[in-house]
């Protein structure tokens, strides 16, 4: 299954053309990053535009079966991107620790290029400086390798990035077998396989789990919690897991409350928590998404409810990324505005799936349009950021975009994809995110085209 997040927008494609969307954000270059899910049955993956068992009302009535899906998806994350199509895969944007895998290194690269030596990739998972890549053959990763992220030791890689252990191709992931979805944080990343949790790279706030929390570790290990595993998002320095039974449950820092553990966690606390804690309050979740320091969930009615920062970092500056008047929040860590648990996002209620950045969510709905709600500098809302102060609170549509089938958000920009294929970003531009070049195009509120 596909799957969609924000950190790097990638791209894969082949004969058939390009055939998928995703983005995720990055989290070394924002203190928020970025993840995306789909509304699927508790017992599917997260990738798939579905219904959930007990009757949800999130898909309307015209079918997907009725309708040309996108064979175009794509993820991002920081300030780079990818997609899939036709069994290959491609990137652009930054590329300074070899994010975009070509076998170059680059400050900013503004034309999609081929991923190397990758095969068939379904699910593309950019973070912090490292991408990782989900295919039938299993998963491969490159980039940044300073706390092993890519799955070995760095010791083996050359040190071509200001003296940091890196790859700018992808290496296979030993000692993982049957993975069905991935996710990646600031230095470490999980995947679910057989339907539990295996984390690895750098535990900073034991995002790897109680039995791997101490130092960095190199290779997959399993981070314990009973019931199945369906769905795994990561943050910054947190991580959430989806159970088939439609409860979700969060690990690692909590300093904005982005566990959602509320009240019986003491709210907000700045510590790790190793072991993984339910979200009090939050049942018949069919899908989660995860930013770098907020997390949005989709019931089966399709209604949204979000919890963690509510603010442009650890500041008092407004974000509304949760949905909601940052001034109603208490203060947590910094003095910013913070929700330790789940509010519901007024006027959503048909969400299909969920994007967020760094300091803005969207939610693509049933009706095939994409309603966003945050911080709007740059257009990151997809309208004219000159008009609402910069901030939104509620969610509000994005200006003339229709027939959408797909959605990612990078840390501070936007992409969708069309029925018909057709990719269109929108947001900031500095490094090329927006595959256009700064000088023609620095950024910008309305979608534009991107040439594949």
């Amino acid at each position: 299954m596909l799957t969609a997040r924000s950190r790097v927008l990638m791209v894969a494609w082949g004969a058939a053309g390009l055939t998928a969307l995703y983005a995720c954000s990055s989290d070394s270059l924002s203190t928020e990053g970025n993840g995306t899910a789909d509304a699927a049955s508790a017992e599917a993956s997260s990738t798939s535009d579905a219904s959930s068992s007990d009757g949800a009302t999130n898909v309307d009535a015209l079918s997907d079966a009725a309708r040309r899906e996108p064979t175009v998806h794509v993820f991002a994350r920081a300030f780079t991107t990818c997609a899939t199509k036709g069994g290959a895969a491609k990137c652009w944007g930054a590329n300074d620790k070899g994010q975009l895998g070509n076998g170059a290194f680059a400050a900013a690269v503004r034309t999609p290029v081929d991923v190397s030596a990758l095969t068939a990739p379904t699910q593309l998972e950019p973070a912090n400086a490292h991408t990782c890549a989900l295919s039938a053959a299993g998963v491969s990763c490159w980039g940044s390798n300073v706390a092993g992220q890519l799955g070995h030791d760095p010791a083996s890689d050359p040190k071509d990035c200001a003296g940091v252990a890196c790859r700018n191709v992808p290496q296979a992931v030993a000692g993982l077998v049957g993975a069905t979805d991935l996710a990646a944080g600031i230095d470490f990343t999980c995947a679910v396989a057989g339907g539990a949790v295996s984390c690895w790279g750098s535990p900073n706030y034991a995002e790897l789990g109680p039995a791997r929390d101490g130092g960095a570790t190199f290779s997959p290990g399993p981070v314990p919690m009973t019931g199945t595993v369906v769905e795994v998002r990561a943050g910054s320095n947190s991580v959430c897991a989806r159970k088939a039974d439609g409860t979700v449950w969060c690990w690692g820092r909590n300093q904005l409350g982005q566990l959602g553990s509320g009240a019986s966690d003491a709210g907000f606390d700045g510590t790790a928590h190793a072991t993984p804690v339910q979200v009090p309050g939050l049942t018949g979740v069919v899908s989660v998404a995860v930013g770098g320091q907020h997390a949005c969930a989709i019931r089966g009615d399709g209604t949204v409810a979000c919890w963690g920062a509510n603010s442009n970092g650890e500041t008092t500056n407004p974000g509304g990324q949760l949905g909601h008047d940052p001034s109603s929040d208490p203060a947590c860590t910094g003095g910013a505005p913070c929700s330790a648990s789940p509010t519901t996002v007024s006027g959503i209620t048909n969400a299909r799936k969920l994007a967020l950045g760094s300091y803005h969510s969207c939610a693509l709905l049933a009706d095939d349009t994409v309603s966003c709600w945050g911080n709007n500098n740059n257009g990151l809302l997809g309208h004219d950021p000159s008009k609402d102060l910069g901030v939104q609170f509620a969610p509000k549509p994005v200006t003339g975009l229709t027939n959408v089938g797909d959605l990612a958000l990078g840390d501070f920009h936007s992409c969708a994809v069309t029925r018909d294929d057709q990719v269109l970003c929108w947001g900031e531009n500095g490094a090329g995110q927006l595959a256009k070049s700064f000088a023609s195009l620095g950024s910008s509120f309305t979608p534009v085209a991107v040439g594949l």
